[in-house]
């Protein structure tokens, strides 16, 4: 059973989230209302960081559930011809070949850099452990 907050809930704008802090850090605590949003850490140690990146979490959250639209990006979409030139440039680069890798498997899973690394280590652990 988790230990009663001791700190004042904090009210996003789309949910309300309570902030704890373990070995130093920040997490943000959602599992107690309608849409168990569960734990995250914040990955920071400085309260104002925090608290920051809670209001990132919180929008990120809404999107998901589709209780919030995302708003406009400037991020850029290469194309088939911009990603081939790109892995064969770096395939045929020896210093540059694990990038290579890493271009076709953001292009072929279409996920971003971050949930690629996590997928990895995943990855990684399974096997290690088999």
């Amino acid at each position: 059973m988790p230990r009663k907050p001791t700190q004042p809930p904090i009210a996003c704008e789309y949910f309300t989230w309570n902030l704890f802090q373990r070995d130093g850090v920040y997490y943000a605590d959602a599992r107690g209302g309608k849409h168990k949003l569960g734990t995250h850490s914040l990955g920071t140690r400085d309260r104002d960081e925090a608290i920051g990146r809670l209001k990132m979490l919180d929008l990120h959250k809404a999107i998901e559930l589709g209780l919030a639209k995302p708003e406009g990006t400037d991020t850029y979409c290469y194309t088939r011809e911009e990603v081939a030139a790109m892995a064969k440039h770096c395939l045929a680069t020896p210093t540059l070949v694990w990038l290579g890798y890493v271009i076709i498997a953001l292009a072929h899973l279409g996920v971003r850099i971050g949930e690629l690394a996590v997928y990895a280590g995943r990855m990684s652990t399974s096997t290690t452990m088999s």
